[in-house]
Formats: C-alpha cells, sequence, structure tokens
C-alpha cells in the first residue's frame, strides 16, 4: 500500500454491486477518491466476483487508484427471474455470506457504505461488525431494470431495517423506496459529476447535426426510440447522424441493426463501442439524447450538460428533476416517437435556440451537479450518524 492508515479519521468499507465501468461504479470510484483526498477517509472495498467478465474492471480501477479491493462470490437479492432468486438468496445466506463475513473477521472499519439497493451484504457486515451502515440507493431496480426481489416486499423492508441512513440519488428514486424504508431514514442527495477538461463544441458547427447517447446499448436505454425517430427525420427529408457509445447487449444490439438496415439509416449511424475518451468524443457532438425508460438519476445527462450539449431527454423517472423544459434542455413525452422528432428537428432547424439551451444547462450542471457537493453532503452525514451512535 505505502500509505500510512493510521492518518485517516475514519475507515469505511464500501460494497458494490458489479464489476463493470457503469455510472454506478464511476460515481463510487469518484466519491472514494473525493473522501480520501479532501475528508481522510480510508477507503476499502468489497466486489463480487464475476467468472463470465474476463477483466473486473472496477478492481484493475481501484489497484490504480491504491484502493484496497476485496474480491469474493455473492449476488444480488434482487433479480430478472423470482425462481432462480430463491437458488441465489440460499447460496448468499448459507455459503457466500458467511465465507466473506469469515474472512473479514479481522478487518476493522468504523463505517460500511453499500453502493446499490440491490445488494444486501452490507447490511450483514455492518451488524457483525456492530458499525453504521449506509445504504445508497441509486436505481429503482423494477422499474428500470425489470429487477424483483425473490423475498416479498415484506421480507424487503426487514432487510432495509438493516441500513441505518439511506442516500437517494433523485427525489424520485426517494418516492419509490418509501414503501420499504420510513421516509426520515432517506436523505436526498444528488449524484455530482466532475467537470472533464475537453474541448467543447461551443458553437456546434457541424454541417450535419451530431446526435449521441452515451451508456449501455440495452433495451432499458431504449435506443430503438432513437431510432425511430431518426426514421421519421429522414422521412421528413432532414438529415442527421446518431451516435450509440457503451457497450451492447448482444441481443438488443441485432434488434438496433436489423431496424437501421430495414430504413436504409446504415450512413446515419455510428457504434462507438465502450470508449476511454468519451468526454473528448462529446466534444465533437452537438446534442445529447437521454431517453431511458426510467433513469434513476442520469449522471449521462449532467455529463452532456457539462460538455456543452444541448439535451433532449424523456419526461421519466429523475429527467424532469435535472431539466426545466425549454430552458435547459428539451423533455418529451416518453413513447411519443413523433414528440422526439419534433424535438430533434426544432435542434436542426434552431441552431442559434440549441445553443442557448446547451449553454443555459452547462451553467446549471455547472453549480447544481458538481461532484464536491455531493461528496461533502455524504461526508456530513457519516459525521451525523457518527456522532448519534
Amino acid at each position: 500500500m505505502g500509505e500510512n492508515v493510521e492518518r485517516y479519521q475514519l475507515k469505511v468499507l464500501f460494497v458494490a454491486a458489479d464489476t463493470s465501468m457503469g455510472g454506478s461504479s464511476r460515481s463510487l470510484l469518484q466519491l472514494m477518491c473525493e473522501l480520501r483526498q479532501n475528508y481522510n477517509v480510508y477507503p476499502i472495498v468489497l466486489i463480487p466476483s464475476k467468472k463470465h467478465i474476463k477483466t473486473l474492471r472496477l478492481e484493475d480501477k481501484c489497484k490504480e487508484l491504491d484502493i484496497p479491493c476485496y474480491v469474493y462470490r455473492f449476488c444480488w437479492f434482487k433479480g430478472t427471474k423470482r425462481y432462480r432468486q430463491y437458488i441465489k438468496i440460499i447460496l448468499n445466506y448459507f455459503i457466500f455470506y458467511p465465507i466473506i463475513i469469515y474472512k473479514l473477521r479481522s478487518l476493522k472499519v468504523d463505517l460500511v457504505h453499500s453502493n446499490n439497493s440491490i445488494i444486501d451484504i452490507g447490511a450483514f457486515i455492518s451488524l457483525f461488525k456492530r458499525v453504521k451502515h449506509v445504504w445508497h440507493l441509486r436505481e429503482f431496480g423494477d422499474l428500470d431494470f425489470g429487477l424483483y426481489s425473490g423475498l416479498g416486499k415484506k421480507i424487503d423492508s426487514l432487510i432495509y431495517r438493516m441500513g441505518d441512513v439511506f442516500i437517494a440519488i433523485s427525489q424520485s428514486i426517494k418516492s419509490a423506496f418509501s414503501y420499504v424504508i420510513p421516509k426520515e431514514k432517506i436523505e436526498l442527495v444528488y449524484n455530482g459529476v466532475v467537470p472533464k477538461d475537453a474541448a467543447n463544441n461551443a458553437n456546434h458547427e457541424n454541417e450535419i447535426l451530431e446526435f449521441v447517447m452515451v451508456g449501455a446499448v440495452q433495451k432499458a436505454k431504449n435506443q430503438l426510440e432513437a431510432l425511430h425517430a431518426l426514421g421519421l427525420l429522414k422521412k421528413r427529408g432532414y438529415e442527421a447522424h446518431l451516435n450509440f457509445i457503451g457497450t451492447a447487449d448482444q441481443t438488443y444490439l441485432s434488434i438496433l441493426k436489423e431496424y437501421i438496415i430495414r430504413n436504409s439509416l446504415e450512413n446515419s449511424i455510428k457504434f462507438w463501442g465502450e470508449r476511454d475518451d468519451v468526454p473528448n468524443i462529446l466534444s465533437g457532438m452537438d446534442v445529447g439524447l437521454m431517453l431511458s425508460n426510467n433513469e434513476a438519476f442520469g449522471r449521462v445527462t449532467v455529463e452532456y450538460m457539462m460538455q456543452n450539449l444541448a439535451v433532449i431527454a424523456s419526461n421519466s423517472g429523475a429527467n424532469p428533476e435535472i431539466i426545466v423544459d425549454g430552458e435547459s434542455g428539451l423533455l418529451y413525452q416518453l413513447g411519443n416517437v413523433e414528440e422526439l422528432a419534433n424535438k430533434m428537428c426544432f435542434c436542426i432547424e434552431n441552431r442559434e435556440a440549441m445553443n442557448r439551451l446547451s449553454s443555459c444547462g452547462k451553467s446549471v450542471a455547472s453549480k447544481k451537479f458538481i461532484s464536491i457537493r455531493n461528496t461533502e453532503a455524504v461526508y456530513k452525514i457519516y459525521c451525523e450518524l457518527l456522532e448519534n451512535s
């Protein structure tokens, strides 16, 4: 390690639900780095082992940042198929959890912080170590990814009782969990984003407007709706480019490609795949699309805004909490492809108005959704929790 652990005020065990570098993992890394740098918090991470993922991306990042990392086998207690969840829960409670708790028996921590609502191992670790438990609510579960508990709402409520404080990343998330968690135990703390140093396309001088969607190419993110809207634009005689950045679910990707070929959109679409230079790519884009069925917060939305892109988003999930329609971006009725196409047409035909939207969006995001505010709020929760213990 090469670090003097004694100099840190708090030792916090963070429990992650996934190994991939999605939005929740990126938010976790950012939070840990800023807590360590600004508040002398010593972060330690517990990550689930996934045999089908060749590279444990989150583990690699932790090693790069010199953050201690434990990798053990455990499962989510929420999933898409209930009968499989029964098996996973049995494995968790009778095999995986006892092994993890035994192996971490000598690890001394002041707090346990679970990074997702779909894992409960952090609750049991905090119980056995007799320390406080902070639980981050970063996803709806059912409304966004179709994940359901195999235990039922009553048992879910009992499990969540093992959390001392819950952090909801949006008002939508807070409302969604109030049926199993007392409202007074849920704190609203919006996610924060660090502005990236990239040459922003401030004047949007692309002859053909570049629309972009960042995030996993999967059904929940609703890329197909963007293709339908692009097809309508083509029928109306408009030309535009649509870019997809992120890893792809192959089944869903085949559906998208079939639609592209059937509607002769090949020259208007580009799949970038997973990239490490997203800010640089965004610097050449004009409009960011956030069309998810139910976005818990919209980290990507804020990143669009900070990169000076105009944003078109669905009116579902937390999108209306981030964007004021017509001021800091444009909202459309989820599922209404014609309205989405109209919003895209507006940007094509009104470059000056689009520039005003992007400028206002950047100003809002840079003041309200910066990472240092998020980290400060989380640290304050730690302090209040420990002071009252």
